[in-house]
C-alpha cells in the first residue's frame, strides 16, 4: 500500500484534521458505551485536542469500541511485547485515515518496555493501515493516574504517543548520547531532536509534549513539530 500526500502549490497546508478511534480492553473501568460521558477520558481528550489545535490540527473521535473476542481479557494488562503486537493487530485489516488508541489497565514490567505508561506501535506507525502488529497506540489507564489523580498523565500520554505514531521523536532522551558505534546503555542518534526550533536542552525539552518523561500539563508542540504532524498522510 502506498499513500501519498500532495501539497497544493508545493506548500504544506497550515491546518488539517486527525481522527482517533478508541478501543477498551475488558476490565479497564470504561466501556465503549460509557466513553462519551466518561469525565476523565473526555477531559484528557480535550487536552489533546487543545494541544494539536496549536499547530493547526483538529482532532475528533472516530468512534469508541470494546476489544472483543473470547480471549479479550488477556489484554487487560499487557504482559509481553507479543501480547501488545496481538492487540494492535486486533482490528480487522483495512485502511482508513484513523489512529487506533487501545486502553488497557497497565503495561507490566515483564513486557520489557521499561515500565512504559504508553507505547506507540512505531515511529512512524503504519498510516491508516489497520490489522498489523504496529497499527496503534496502547495506554495504561491505571498507570497514567499517578498519585491517585493528583498527577493525571492521561492527556499528556495520549498526545505524546499519538505524536510518535505520526512521526515525532522525543525532544530529549533519558540516557546520554552514544559516542561510539559499539556503546550500549546510551541514546542513539545523539539523544536529541533534529528539528531546529524544538529545544533539546533539559529545561526547554522537558516543557514539550514529546519529552521522554510525562508530566501533567506538558501539552506544547513547536512549529517544526507541527509541520511534521501535518505532513502525515492521515492528517487531511
Amino acid at each position: 500500500i502506498l499513500k501519498v500526500k500532495r501539497a497544493p502549490g508545493g506548500a504544506l497546508p497550515a491546518a488539517g484534521a486527525l481522527h482517533v478511534r478508541f478501543f477498551f480492553a475488558p476490565g479497564v473501568g470504561i466501556t465503549a458505551a460509557q466513553a462519551a460521558s466518561n469525565a476523565r477520558l473526555q477531559a484528557a481528550f480535550m487536552g489533546m485536542r487543545q494541544a494539536y489545535a496549536t499547530v493547526g490540527i483538529t482532532v475528533t473521535a472516530a468512534g469508541y469500541e470494546d476489544v472483543g473476542g473470547a480471549d479479550a481479557a488477556r489484554f487487560t494488562v499487557i504482559d509481553a511485547q507479543a501480547e501488545m503486537d496481538e492487540l494492535f493487530a486486533r482490528r480487522p485489516a483495512g485502511t482508513s485515515d484513523e489512529v487506533n488508541v487501545y486502553f488497557v489497565r497497565s503495561i507490566a514490567a515483564s513486557a520489557g518496555l521499561n515500565g512504559a505508561i504508553g507505547v506507540a506501535g512505531d515511529i512512524v506507525g503504519p498510516p491508516g493501515v489497520h490489522g498489523t502488529i504496529q497499527s496503534g497506540v496502547v495506554i495504561g489507564l491505571d498507570s497514567t493516574l499517578n498519585g491517585g489523580g493528583a498527577r493525571d498523565l492521561l492527556s499528556n500520554t495520549l498526545s505524546h504517543e499519538v505524536g510518535h505514531y505520526l512521526g515525532l521523536w522525543h525532544t530529549r532522551e533519558q540516557q546520554a548520547p552514544c559516542t561510539t558505534p559499539s556503546q550500549t546503555g546510551c541514546s542513539p542518534f545523539g539523544g536529541g531532536y533534529p528539528i531546529s526550533d524544538t529545544p533539546t536542552d533539559t529545561a526547554g525539552a522537558s516543557r514539550n509534549t514529546m519529552y521522554w518523561s510525562a508530566a501533567p500539563g506538558l501539552l506544547t508542540f513547536s512549529p517544526g513539530q507541527g509541520r511534521v504532524l501535518r505532513s502525515s498522510v492521515i492528517v487531511n
